[in-house]
């Protein structure tokens, strides 16, 4: 993606799976993207090494479940939301649906 004038604010959810990894790091090294918020369980400890680490902004939350509680204000003047999650079905079909489905509705 070529550099562009606008520049542009990045919200994530399931930032700390393997997609989302690669999404943050290209996120953050990308001169198109001014923010990239995630909102995850924990953060990281290799962010602190990314390129373009001051772009980032983590959101702790204890659990996905407070997407559901989260003010629409908090998120306003995003220009994209990147959905990462992803359920194993291992853990039973009620938690992959509530990976896969609600935690994705819920964010959006």
């Amino acid at each position: 993606m070529e550099p562009s004038s606008k520049k542009y604010k990045a919200l994530i959810i399931g930032a700390t799976g393997a997609c989302g990894r690669e999404l943050v790091s290209e996120l953050l090294r990308s001169q198109n993207w001014e923010k990239v918020s995630v909102v995850v369980r924990r953060s990281l400890e290799e962010w602190d090494e990314l390129e373009g680490k001051e772009k980032l902004e983590a959101v702790n939350v204890e659990s996905l479940d407070e997407l559901q509680n989260f003010e629409t204000e908090r998120f306003a003047g995003y220009d994209a939301c990147f959905c990462g999650l992803g359920g194993r079905t291992k853990w039973g079909k009620e938690k992959f649906v509530q990976v896969d489905y609600t935690y994705a509705v819920d964010s959006a």
